[in-house]
């Protein structure tokens, strides 16, 4: 993968700390390599994203759950912020529903080609 290792590591970090925040006691994360991509699935037993609530999330300083106050956590910024990362490198973030419940999250980026590994 051709990527910036400390912005996709904050991309990461951003949606583990929002499943950390919303599971209820577990986090699965699966790596699967594909053909011409990564994906990093991230997926928790919490009270899920409903499926009209999902691109909402990604907009900057929306908070789905309002009687959470700031020092529970979050401004609203962690999900914007990896969606618009994974962008950046050609790659994607989607939500959907988990089998545990929750909210599933795929981070999705390319795998380098031979001749960028070169570079």
């Amino acid at each position: 993968m051709n990527a910036d290792s400390i912005q996709l590591g904050r991309a990461f970090s951003n949606i583990i700390r929002n499943a950390a925040r919303f599971a209820t006691r577990q986090i699965v994360i699966t790596l699967q390599q594909e053909k011409t991509a990564i994906a990093i699935i991230i997926e928790d037993d919490g009270p899920g994203i409903p499926p009209e609530q999902r691109e909402r999330v990604f907009e900057p300083f929306v908070r789905l759950d309002q009687s959470r106050c700031r020092d529970s956590g979050g401004v609203g910024l962690g999900l914007a912020l990896a969606k618009k990362i994974c962008e950046a490198h050609g790659g994607s973030l989607t939500i959907s529903s988990s089998p545990l419940g929750g909210a599933r999250l795929c981070l999705s980026c390319p795998l380098a080609t031979k001749t960028q590994q070169n570079k």
